[in-house]
């Protein structure tokens, strides 16, 4: 063992022979013998007490003996180590020299062997005199093998005239080889130049092909593809295909391309199919786009097979609805079976009628893939034809003509006859959402119209006609309103009346607003309206006068209330039971315990309801549809008819006897016939007769 010194100053205890084995620090060679010495002290220790005592004796002299010979084996190592830098000089001297002593026994051998077993063979090649003479007469060597020429020196290059001469050959025999062999119906669109045949399929992809010669068994070699499908929305006309890709339908193609009976129609579907998987694919991801950036859950991707289909379902709300058979639209775009191309087509649920999906297109449009633009056009002739079947159910309880227009496009319905343009209820639909949307041209907040909404949208149109109706009432009633403008009254949607419990008023229709009189506080005009709303007629207003009185009774042979207060009971079998409940009431000027009640009343009439029956064209109407002349007539013949209600009361009260309100002979004014007088005191009964 050896133990030259460490960094540090520390030794380092060498094993094993020559330098360059594994050493440790002497210190470390200290401490395990210090700590072996230990560990064997702290044993002899522990197991001494169990011995007797000529054992304890014999196992302390062998324990003192063994550390005594290791502690000076130690101080031994310690000693030696001072001096042995000197002895690795030594050694390193004699390794040196024994391995030159090996380079020399190794060169010796080897010659031996060379002489013995290389050499018995070797032999002098014949001079090469040939050669020789044509160096030294000729200066040249000419009789090298011509492959080294042919490898090593490029052939000379063929002039322009070759050239054009071998690809103008090289053309007809790409020409003869297209006519004698059959191509698909899809690449007949081709251009042959300069040798190549370019094919090129719309939308697609373009081809170029060529042969390497003139054999008509020699296969078509694939120069160039070129994918022509693109993302139209965000593109940015990058292609769509990484060029690895490119590659590998390269070598797929040029495979399809040899020992093949129909490599054009191979070629075809190879890159065909790869184009209809890459437009599906943009599709889908159009409309992921759609989805996250503007749709959200108004469209959801309901299957996407990969170079197969595309299925997509629009208007949710629809089927969110408490409906037991939900109708579920939806577009599927899909790869024709039927047709040997094999296009996209597009397939629609629940199934348009012919010309709905020609408007829409069979097939998709390669040159403009956009699923965005196809739902919009497909949700556009599906309004068109809601709209339309809308406007069948309209007909059957309007007068005029339905008509679709605007854009978006939407369904004008004439509810009155005549009517104005504001006064149409237009019905069109959410495009997203696939709701029903109705509301009036020019007029807002009309409870009626989100009646009728709610209704359309529940799917079942049976009762339409009472919907209809509802909201002709509500638009007679503003048309009633906008005709008291023109007088000199004012407007009010409430009546200060208290109505006493069962009273026939409390069954009066919202649809209800009320007209003061000016100068005069406690006076009302009631008008009965009469509207036929079979569709075929118009309104016809009818009077009917009602005077209160104090008392709370009704005199039944004039028909009038008699109260003087605000609320008012209706005997039994009186006129009022029979009034509309759509009513409302005007205050009579001048006067301050009269009232006319306007109310509107429906007619029906099953065939000119079901459309069975035209009835007669209405004239045109002259001047403003909101100047009204029969509420006009209604309040001025009430007043003036009041004053002499009022006067035949006072004749009442002094038993003055009369005929009661007439119409003279002429029909110009009304009139009270004085039948007799009462009697006057203190005045002679032939002065009063006379």
């Amino acid at each position: 063992m050896k133990m030259p010194p460490a960094d540090g100053g520390q030794m380092m205890v060498h094993h094993g022979g020559p330098r360059g084995g594994e050493t440790m620090p002497l210190a470390n060679l200290m401490e395990n013998i210090i700590q072996r010495t230990y560990h064997e002290l702290t044993v002899l220790s522990e197991l001494l007490p169990r011995k007797t005592d000529m054992d304890r004796k014999i196992e302390i002299v062998q324990f003192a003996s063994r550390t005594r010979q290791l502690f000076i084996r130690l101080l031994a190592l310690v000693k030696w180590a001072s001096t042995s830098n000197k002895v690795d000089k030594c050694t390193e001297i004699c390794n040196f020299l024994e391995q030159q002593s090996m380079l020399y026994i190794d060169t010796a051998d080897t010659l031996a062997k060379m002489s013995r077993e290389t050499l018995v063979n070797a032999r002098l090649p014949n001079f090469s005199l040939p050669c020789a003479i044509d160096v030294l007469t000729l200066g040249t060597y000419p009789r090298l093998p011509t492959c080294i020429r042919e490898k090593i020196v490029p052939p000379d290059a063929i002039t322009p005239t070759e050239k054009r001469q071998t690809l103008q050959t090289l053309t007809k025999v790409i020409q003869y080889r297209l006519v004698s062999s059959e191509l698909p119906p899809q690449m007949r669109k081709l251009r042959i130049e300069n040798g190549r045949v370019k094919f090129h399929v719309e939308h697609e992809f373009e081809v170029i092909l060529t042969l390497m010669g003139d054999s008509p068994t020699i296969p078509w070699r694939l120069l160039d593809i070129n994918i022509l499908v693109e993302d139209p929305d965000t593109g940015d006309g990058k292609s769509l295909v990484h060029s690895l890709q490119v590659n590998y339908i390269h070598q797929l193609a040029q495979s399809r391309l040899v020992d093949n009976n129909r490599p054009l129609h191979d070629l075809y579907k190879v890159l065909h199919s790869f184009c209809q998987s890459l437009q599906l694919e943009v599709l889908n991801s159009q409309t992921l786009r759609l989805i996250r950036e503007r749709m959200g859950d108004n469209i959801r991707i309901d299957e996407y097979t990969v170079g197969r289909c595309l299925v997509v379902s629009y208007w949710r709300d629809q089927t969110k609805k408490d409906k037991q058979d939900p109708v579920v639209y939806k577009l599927k775009v899909h790869v024709s079976e039927e047709d040997e191309g094999k296009p996209l087509q597009i397939s629609h649920s629940p199934v348009m009628s012919a010309e709905e999906s020609h408007r829409v297109g069979l097939a998709i449009k390669s040159n403009h893939l956009s699923i965005e633009r196809l739902l919009m056009q497909t949700i556009e002739v599906r309004i068109h034809a809601k709209l339309k079947d809308l406007s069948k159910e309209f007909q059957k309880y309007v007068i005029g003509q339905c008509e679709m227009k605007d854009l978006p496009i939407a369904l004008h319905v004439p509810v009155l006859n005549p009517t104005l343009e504001f006064e149409h209820l237009r019905v069109m639909m959410d495009s997203q959402r696939g709701s029903i949307l109705a509301s009036l041209c020019g007029i807002e907040g009309v409870q009626e119209v989100q009646e009728l909404e709610e209704f359309l949208n529940s799917g079942e149109w049976k009762n339409l006609g009472k919907f209809i109706v509802n909201l002709r009432l509500q638009l007679v009633l503003i048309r009633c309103e906008k005709s008291v403008q023109y007088l000199p009254t004012t407007c009010q949607k409430h009546l200060p009346l208290i109505i006493s419990p069962n009273h026939p008023l409390e069954e009066v229709s919202k649809s209800r607003f009320y007209i003061r009189v000016p100068k005069q506080s406690s006076h009302y005009v009631g008008t009965q309206t009469v509207i036929t709303l079979c569709g075929k007629s118009k309104a016809v207003l009818s009077p009917l006068i009602i005077h209160w009185r104090k008392s709370l009774r009704v005199d039944s042979t004039s028909g009038y209330p008699n109260s003087h207060h605000t609320m008012c009971v209706i005997s039994p079998n009186h006129p009022l039971e029979e009034v509309s409940k759509s009513r409302f009431y005007i205050r009579v000027p001048k006067q301050s315990s009269h009232y006319v009640i306007v109310a509107l009343e429906e007619s029906k009439n099953r065939k000119l309801l079901l459309g069975e029956y035209e009835g007669p064209k209405n004239k045109k109407m002259k001047g403003s549809v909101y100047m009204i002349p029969e509420l006009t007539y209604i309040l001025s013949s009430c007043e003036e008819r009041l004053a002499f209600v009022n006067l035949g009361l006072e004749f009442q009260k002094n038993g003055v006897v009369h005929s009661g309100v007439q119409v003279d002979c002429e029909g110009t004014c009304f009139c009270l016939s004085i039948a007799s007088m009462p009697d006057v005191p203190n005045i002679m009964k032939e002065t009063m007769e006379g």
